[in-house]
Protein backbone atom coordinates (compact mmCIF):
# COMPACT_ATOMS: atom_id res chain seq x y z
CA UNK A 1 0.00 0.00 0.00
CA UNK A 2 1.39 3.61 -0.73
CA UNK A 3 0.87 6.19 1.64
CA UNK A 4 1.45 9.63 1.21
CA UNK A 5 1.80 12.40 3.98
CA UNK A 6 2.88 15.03 1.81
CA UNK A 7 -0.42 17.28 2.36
CA UNK A 8 0.59 17.85 5.83
CA UNK A 9 1.72 21.07 6.75
CA UNK A 10 2.65 23.64 9.51
CA UNK A 11 -0.24 25.91 10.00
CA UNK A 12 1.92 28.72 11.36
CA UNK A 13 4.85 28.21 8.62
CA UNK A 14 3.99 26.44 5.83
CA UNK A 15 7.42 26.44 4.44
CA UNK A 16 8.69 24.17 7.24
CA UNK A 17 9.93 20.73 6.55
CA UNK A 18 8.15 18.52 8.34
CA UNK A 19 9.56 15.02 9.20
CA UNK A 20 7.01 11.87 9.42
CA UNK A 21 7.14 8.37 11.24
CA UNK A 22 4.58 5.92 10.32
CA UNK A 23 3.03 2.66 12.89
CA UNK A 24 1.20 0.27 9.84
CA UNK A 25 -0.49 -0.82 12.26
CA UNK A 26 -1.49 1.23 15.10
CA UNK A 27 -0.01 -1.40 17.28
CA UNK A 28 2.15 1.42 19.20
CA UNK A 29 5.60 0.39 17.30
CA UNK A 30 6.37 3.15 15.01
CA UNK A 31 7.39 0.97 11.69
CA UNK A 32 9.81 3.90 10.39
CA UNK A 33 12.40 6.42 11.63
CA UNK A 34 11.79 10.28 11.34
CA UNK A 35 12.43 11.12 7.91
CA UNK A 36 11.39 14.29 5.70
CA UNK A 37 10.64 11.83 3.06
CA UNK A 38 6.77 11.86 3.54
CA UNK A 39 6.38 8.71 1.41
CA UNK A 40 6.04 5.59 2.37
CA UNK A 41 4.68 1.91 1.23
CA UNK A 42 3.93 -1.34 3.28
CA UNK A 43 3.06 -5.24 2.66
CA UNK A 44 0.34 -6.40 4.24
CA UNK A 45 -0.18 -9.96 4.62
CA UNK A 46 -4.02 -10.27 4.77
CA UNK A 47 -6.48 -7.89 3.26
CA UNK A 48 -8.86 -6.32 5.89
CA UNK A 49 -10.11 -3.25 7.53
CA UNK A 50 -6.25 -1.78 9.35
CA UNK A 51 -5.66 1.56 11.28
CA UNK A 52 -2.41 3.30 9.98
CA UNK A 53 -1.07 6.06 12.43
CA UNK A 54 0.97 9.24 11.27
CA UNK A 55 3.26 11.36 13.06
CA UNK A 56 4.67 14.57 12.20
CA UNK A 57 7.12 17.10 13.87
CA UNK A 58 8.07 20.18 12.79
CA UNK A 59 11.97 21.55 13.27
CA UNK A 60 11.07 23.37 16.64
CA UNK A 61 10.15 19.35 17.90
CA UNK A 62 6.63 19.83 17.75
CA UNK A 63 4.48 17.25 17.23
CA UNK A 64 1.08 15.69 15.95
CA UNK A 65 -0.65 12.44 15.01
CA UNK A 66 -3.48 11.41 13.07
CA UNK A 67 -4.50 7.94 12.88
CA UNK A 68 -6.82 6.33 9.47
CA UNK A 69 -8.96 3.42 9.06
CA UNK A 70 -8.67 2.11 5.22
CA UNK A 71 -9.29 -0.75 3.50
CA UNK A 72 -6.51 -3.20 2.28
CA UNK A 73 -7.63 -5.21 -1.16
CA UNK A 74 -7.01 -8.94 -0.60
CA UNK A 75 -6.57 -9.08 -4.57
CA UNK A 76 -4.20 -6.33 -5.53
CA UNK A 77 -1.22 -7.73 -7.18
CA UNK A 78 1.55 -5.53 -8.56
CA UNK A 79 2.83 -6.29 -12.17
CA UNK A 80 6.22 -4.83 -13.78
CA UNK A 81 6.15 -2.88 -16.96
CA UNK A 82 8.70 -2.35 -19.35
CA UNK A 83 9.32 -0.34 -22.48
CA UNK A 84 11.72 1.35 -24.79
CA UNK A 85 15.33 -0.51 -26.17
CA UNK A 86 14.99 -4.27 -26.13
CA UNK A 87 18.41 -5.50 -27.97
CA UNK A 88 18.95 -7.96 -24.45
CA UNK A 89 15.49 -8.76 -23.64
CA UNK A 90 15.07 -5.95 -20.69
CA UNK A 91 12.04 -4.93 -22.32
CA UNK A 92 10.77 -8.79 -24.03
CA UNK A 93 11.76 -10.73 -21.15
CA UNK A 94 9.54 -8.81 -18.26
CA UNK A 95 8.62 -11.37 -16.01
CA UNK A 96 4.72 -12.24 -16.27
CA UNK A 97 4.14 -12.36 -12.49
CA UNK A 98 2.54 -10.68 -10.34
CA UNK A 99 3.63 -9.51 -6.41
CA UNK A 100 6.31 -7.28 -7.36
CA UNK A 101 7.26 -4.45 -5.05
CA UNK A 102 10.16 -2.82 -6.75
CA UNK A 103 11.96 -1.99 -9.68
CA UNK A 104 15.40 -1.28 -11.11
CA UNK A 105 17.03 -0.72 -13.76
CA UNK A 106 20.26 -1.03 -14.84
CA UNK A 107 22.39 -0.53 -18.39
CA UNK A 108 20.39 -2.92 -20.25
CA UNK A 109 19.27 -5.15 -17.56
CA UNK A 110 16.67 -4.97 -14.75
CA UNK A 111 15.83 -6.45 -11.36
CA UNK A 112 12.72 -6.80 -9.40
CA UNK A 113 11.48 -7.19 -5.61
CA UNK A 114 9.01 -9.53 -4.99
CA UNK A 115 6.78 -9.63 -2.10
CA UNK A 116 8.36 -12.40 -0.30
CA UNK A 117 12.03 -10.49 -0.61
CA UNK A 118 13.49 -12.30 -3.42
CA UNK A 119 15.11 -10.97 -6.25
CA UNK A 120 14.14 -11.47 -10.04
CA UNK A 121 16.66 -10.33 -12.60
CA UNK A 122 16.62 -10.17 -16.50
CA UNK A 123 18.15 -8.69 -19.28
CA UNK A 124 21.66 -8.97 -21.01
CA UNK A 125 23.90 -11.06 -18.91
CA UNK A 126 27.57 -10.67 -19.80
CA UNK A 127 28.81 -10.09 -15.78
CA UNK A 128 26.37 -12.51 -14.24
CA UNK A 129 24.65 -9.21 -13.68
CA UNK A 130 21.15 -12.15 -13.70
CA UNK A 131 22.83 -15.60 -13.56
CA UNK A 132 24.63 -14.66 -10.57
CA UNK A 133 21.04 -13.14 -8.41
CA UNK A 134 21.11 -13.63 -5.16
CA UNK A 135 19.16 -16.78 -4.14
CA UNK A 136 16.90 -16.65 -0.77
CA UNK A 137 14.03 -14.05 0.28
CA UNK A 138 14.41 -11.59 2.61
CA UNK A 139 15.50 -8.62 1.00
CA UNK A 140 14.19 -4.82 1.39
CA UNK A 141 15.78 -2.77 -1.98
CA UNK A 142 17.72 -2.74 -5.17
CA UNK A 143 19.73 -0.57 -7.15
CA UNK A 144 20.92 -1.58 -10.47
CA UNK A 145 24.03 -0.11 -12.54
CA UNK A 146 25.43 -0.26 -16.09
CA UNK A 147 27.01 -3.64 -15.54
CA UNK A 148 26.27 -4.98 -11.60
CA UNK A 149 23.44 -4.65 -9.07
CA UNK A 150 23.03 -4.76 -5.18
CA UNK A 151 20.61 -5.25 -2.73
CA UNK A 152 19.69 -4.47 0.73
CA UNK A 153 19.29 -7.79 3.32
CA UNK A 154 15.85 -6.82 5.82
CA UNK A 155 19.33 -7.43 8.67
CA UNK A 156 21.13 -4.43 7.26
CA UNK A 157 23.71 -5.78 5.19
CA UNK A 158 24.54 -5.66 1.42
CA UNK A 159 24.85 -8.42 -1.51
CA UNK A 160 26.70 -7.09 -4.82
CA UNK A 161 26.72 -8.79 -7.77
CA UNK A 162 27.74 -8.44 -12.07
CA UNK A 163 31.02 -6.79 -12.87
CA UNK A 164 33.48 -6.27 -10.42
CA UNK A 165 34.84 -3.15 -11.98
CA UNK A 166 36.92 -0.78 -9.73
CA UNK A 167 36.06 -3.16 -6.49
CA UNK A 168 32.35 -2.71 -7.39
CA UNK A 169 31.87 -6.01 -6.11
CA UNK A 170 34.45 -7.15 -3.95
CA UNK A 171 34.81 -3.84 -2.14
CA UNK A 172 31.27 -3.67 -0.93
CA UNK A 173 31.04 -2.84 2.67
CA UNK A 174 30.30 -5.80 5.13
CA UNK A 175 28.23 -6.06 8.79
CA UNK A 176 24.79 -4.75 8.64
CA UNK A 177 23.39 -1.29 9.65
CA UNK A 178 22.02 0.08 5.97
CA UNK A 179 18.79 1.64 5.42
CA UNK A 180 19.09 2.44 1.85
CA UNK A 181 20.64 1.82 -1.32
CA UNK A 182 21.77 3.14 -5.04
CA UNK A 183 24.05 2.52 -7.43
CA UNK A 184 25.65 4.70 -10.56
CA UNK A 185 26.91 3.43 -14.05
CA UNK A 186 30.15 2.17 -12.07
CA UNK A 187 30.18 3.25 -8.82
CA UNK A 188 27.56 2.04 -5.56
CA UNK A 189 26.44 3.97 -2.43
CA UNK A 190 24.85 2.77 0.83
CA UNK A 191 22.78 5.10 3.58
CA UNK A 192 24.15 3.60 7.09
CA UNK A 193 21.30 4.06 9.71
CA UNK A 194 23.23 7.00 11.50
CA UNK A 195 22.46 9.22 7.88
CA UNK A 196 26.60 8.83 6.81
CA UNK A 197 27.18 7.44 3.46
CA UNK A 198 29.37 4.70 2.18
CA UNK A 199 30.24 4.90 -1.56
CA UNK A 200 32.98 2.29 -3.65
CA UNK A 201 33.85 1.77 -7.35
CA UNK A 202 34.82 3.77 -10.09
CA UNK A 203 36.49 7.20 -8.73
CA UNK A 204 37.96 8.53 -12.10
CA UNK A 205 35.39 11.69 -11.48
CA UNK A 206 35.32 11.93 -7.61
CA UNK A 207 32.56 9.32 -7.31
CA UNK A 208 34.12 8.38 -4.45
CA UNK A 209 36.85 10.48 -3.23
CA UNK A 210 34.09 13.63 -3.08
CA UNK A 211 31.37 12.03 -1.60
CA UNK A 212 30.27 14.48 1.38
CA UNK A 213 30.89 13.08 4.94
CA UNK A 214 28.89 13.67 8.31
CA UNK A 215 26.00 11.81 9.23
CA UNK A 216 21.98 13.52 8.64
CA UNK A 217 21.53 12.16 5.26
CA UNK A 218 18.23 10.28 4.12
CA UNK A 219 18.02 9.49 0.83
CA UNK A 220 20.87 9.17 -2.10
CA UNK A 221 20.62 8.30 -6.07
CA UNK A 222 23.71 7.13 -8.07
CA UNK A 223 24.05 9.23 -11.74
CA UNK A 224 26.54 7.87 -14.82
CA UNK A 225 29.25 9.33 -12.67
CA UNK A 226 27.70 11.85 -10.21
CA UNK A 227 25.65 11.21 -7.07
CA UNK A 228 22.81 12.96 -5.28
CA UNK A 229 22.09 12.78 -1.70
CA UNK A 230 19.18 14.42 0.07
CA UNK A 231 19.74 16.12 3.81
CA UNK A 232 17.05 15.84 6.66
CA UNK A 233 16.10 19.20 6.04
CA UNK A 234 15.11 18.46 2.31
CA UNK A 235 18.38 20.46 0.70
CA UNK A 236 20.16 18.55 -2.04
CA UNK A 237 23.99 17.56 -2.06
CA UNK A 238 25.68 16.64 -5.10
CA UNK A 239 29.77 15.20 -6.59
CA UNK A 240 30.91 13.65 -9.48
CA UNK A 241 31.60 15.01 -12.68
CA UNK A 242 30.34 18.10 -13.78
CA UNK A 243 30.68 18.66 -17.32
CA UNK A 244 26.77 19.72 -17.68
CA UNK A 245 26.40 20.69 -14.24
CA UNK A 246 25.41 17.81 -12.75
CA UNK A 247 27.09 19.15 -9.57
CA UNK A 248 27.36 22.90 -10.00
CA UNK A 249 23.93 23.52 -10.83
CA UNK A 250 22.48 21.87 -8.27
CA UNK A 251 19.05 23.45 -6.66
CA UNK A 252 19.70 25.17 -3.21
CA UNK A 253 16.82 25.32 -0.53
CA UNK A 254 15.47 22.86 1.16
CA UNK A 255 12.12 20.93 1.35
CA UNK A 256 12.91 18.31 -1.69
CA UNK A 257 12.10 15.03 -0.56
CA UNK A 258 13.46 12.36 -3.55
CA UNK A 259 16.61 12.50 -6.26
CA UNK A 260 16.89 10.38 -9.21
CA UNK A 261 20.20 10.69 -10.74
CA UNK A 262 20.09 10.06 -14.96
CA UNK A 263 23.39 9.99 -16.76
CA UNK A 264 24.35 13.57 -16.95
CA UNK A 265 21.36 15.21 -15.63
CA UNK A 266 19.32 15.31 -12.14
CA UNK A 267 15.78 15.56 -10.42
CA UNK A 268 14.33 16.87 -7.43
CA UNK A 269 10.88 16.26 -6.01
CA UNK A 270 9.54 18.77 -3.77
CA UNK A 271 6.68 17.98 -1.13
CA UNK A 272 4.29 19.96 -3.06
CA UNK A 273 4.97 17.11 -6.17
CA UNK A 274 6.96 19.78 -8.80
CA UNK A 275 10.00 18.61 -10.44
CA UNK A 276 13.12 20.47 -10.79
CA UNK A 277 15.94 19.39 -13.28
CA UNK A 278 19.07 20.41 -13.74
CA UNK A 279 21.94 19.55 -15.80
CA UNK A 280 22.53 17.97 -19.67
CA UNK A 281 19.83 19.23 -21.77
CA UNK A 282 20.71 18.33 -25.15
CA UNK A 283 17.76 16.21 -25.24
CA UNK A 284 15.09 18.27 -23.55
CA UNK A 285 15.94 16.26 -20.23
CA UNK A 286 15.61 19.48 -18.41
CA UNK A 287 13.71 22.15 -20.64
CA UNK A 288 10.90 19.66 -21.69
CA UNK A 289 10.55 18.78 -17.65
CA UNK A 290 6.98 19.13 -16.69
CA UNK A 291 5.79 21.91 -14.89
CA UNK A 292 2.97 20.63 -13.34
CA UNK A 293 2.71 20.14 -9.38
CA UNK A 294 1.13 16.83 -7.48
CA UNK A 295 4.05 13.91 -8.81
CA UNK A 296 4.97 11.31 -6.28
CA UNK A 297 7.49 9.32 -8.16
CA UNK A 298 10.67 10.10 -10.32
CA UNK A 299 13.01 8.43 -12.33
CA UNK A 300 15.74 9.29 -14.50
CA UNK A 301 18.12 7.16 -17.68
CA UNK A 302 20.92 7.96 -19.64
CA UNK A 303 19.14 11.13 -21.21
CA UNK A 304 15.80 10.45 -20.44
CA UNK A 305 13.17 10.86 -17.55
CA UNK A 306 9.69 9.86 -15.96
CA UNK A 307 7.43 10.70 -13.43
CA UNK A 308 4.08 9.10 -11.88
CA UNK A 309 1.13 12.03 -11.37
CA UNK A 310 -0.64 11.87 -8.09
CA UNK A 311 -3.47 10.40 -10.15
CA UNK A 312 -1.03 7.20 -11.09
CA UNK A 313 -0.67 8.19 -15.00
CA UNK A 314 3.00 8.30 -16.15
CA UNK A 315 5.30 11.00 -17.84
CA UNK A 316 7.89 10.79 -19.87
CA UNK A 317 10.86 13.24 -21.33
CA UNK A 318 13.68 13.67 -23.00
CA UNK A 319 15.70 11.61 -25.66
CA UNK A 320 13.32 9.01 -27.24
CA UNK A 321 15.47 6.41 -28.89
CA UNK A 322 13.62 3.01 -29.16
CA UNK A 323 10.60 4.80 -27.74
CA UNK A 324 11.31 5.09 -24.30
CA UNK A 325 9.47 8.23 -24.48
CA UNK A 326 6.75 7.62 -27.09
CA UNK A 327 5.75 4.05 -26.02
CA UNK A 328 5.04 4.81 -22.36
CA UNK A 329 1.99 3.32 -21.31
CA UNK A 330 -1.18 5.06 -20.91
CA UNK A 331 -3.25 4.42 -17.88
CA UNK A 332 -3.95 6.16 -14.66
CA UNK A 333 -2.77 2.72 -12.30
CA UNK A 334 1.06 3.31 -12.12
CA UNK A 335 2.23 3.58 -8.45
CA UNK A 336 6.22 3.36 -9.33
CA UNK A 337 8.78 4.11 -11.78
CA UNK A 338 12.53 2.73 -12.56
CA UNK A 339 14.48 3.62 -15.47
CA UNK A 340 17.39 2.25 -17.11
CA UNK A 341 19.91 3.53 -19.61
CA UNK A 342 17.67 3.28 -22.75
CA UNK A 343 14.36 1.73 -21.05
CA UNK A 344 12.03 2.45 -18.45
CA UNK A 345 10.00 0.14 -15.99
CA UNK A 346 6.46 0.58 -14.12
CA UNK A 347 4.62 -1.16 -11.64
CA UNK A 348 0.81 -1.60 -12.41
CA UNK A 349 -1.56 -3.32 -10.39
Amino acid sequence: MFLDARPSSDAEDPSDLLEVRWDFEDDGAWDTVWSTIQTSGHTYEEGGSVEIRLEVRDTDGLTDQKAETVWVPSDVEFFARSWGLDLDGQVSLTPDEAHFMQIAGGGAHSLALRSDGSVVAWGLDGFGQVSETPAGAGYTALAAGREHSLALHEDGSLVSWGRDLQGLISLTPTGDGFTAIAAGEAHSLALHADGTLAVWGDDADGQVSSAPVGAGFVALSGGGAHSLALEADGSVIAWGADQFGQVSDVPTGAGFVALAAGGYHSLALSADGTITSWGRDLDGEVTQTPTETGFTALAAGEHHSLAVTGGGALVSWGADGSGVVTDTPGGTWFVAVAAGTYHSLALEP
